[in-house]
């Protein structure tokens, strides 16, 4: 799929998924954990961008007062808050695309 959209000029994000809250099985949060890796690593060896909203949702969790549940509405689907963060993250990386494109 990236070579064919790469052939097509196309520019690609990846994003990991974003964290899930406690409430999930374990084994649900593992496969989820290993799906980012997998994106993580598909980015860096392809040389595409990446939004790691995994790590940025751990990231925010690891501040003292501050839970994944803030940024989700059911403990698993992002809220608007996180949506408006995502909707920055996308804007920057598609910018900054669009300036190497011209340059």
């Amino acid at each position: 799929m990236i070579g064919t959209l790469r052939e097509r000029g196309v520019k690609i994000i990846l994003m990991t998924p974003n964290t899930i809250a406690s409430q999930y099985e374990a084994w649900r949060y593992q496969r989820s954990s290993e799906y980012a890796g997998i994106a993580r690593n598909l980015a860096e060896n392809e040389n595409i961008s990446l939004i790691d909203q995994w790590t940025l949702f751990e990231e925010y969790a690891s501040v003292e007062g501050q839970e994944i549940e803030d940024l989700l509405l059911d403990g698993m689907h992002p809220n608007d808050r996180w949506h408006d963060e995502l909707s920055t993250l996308l804007t920057d990386i598609i910018v900054e695309q669009l300036n190497n494109a011209t340059r």
